[in-house]
């Protein structure tokens, strides 16, 4: 997903690195598309740590995830990052997968999305 997100990123800047101040770098990060988790489950076990989670993030967009301790956070962004995978559903940029269970394995298994 990352890798998607620098060749998007190096489209958008045609190949020129943008920096601020004196060599310092942003703070705060801003992507130029679509993130979408559709339906995430997260399973370790037994626990459930992600319940059929749903969000469309439009670009540009700033977003926040508040909680507590153990209410799916870091899950969410590690199946984000692609470190993870979801037990269910999908995730998406710009309306293509390009993470969460296959299309290939969801025919096999027969499960849907």
């Amino acid at each position: 997903m990352f890798e998607a997100l620098k060749a998007r990123g190096r489209a958008l800047t045609n190949g020129k690195a943008r920096r601020t101040g004196a060599g310092r770098g942003k703070a705060a990060v801003s992507f130029a598309a679509r993130l979408t988790f559709d339906d995430l489950s997260r399973r370790y076990g037994a626990t459930l740590a992600l319940d059929h989670v749903s969000l469309d993030i439009a670009p540009g967009e700033i977003l926040c995830l508040l909680g507590p301790s153990g209410c799916g956070k870091s899950t969410l962004l590690r199946i984000a990052a692609g470190v993870e995978r979801p037990s269910a559903g999908r995730v998406l940029l710009d309306e293509q997968e390009v993470g969460g269970l296959s299309a290939s394995f969801r025919r096999r298994s027969g499960a849907s999305g």
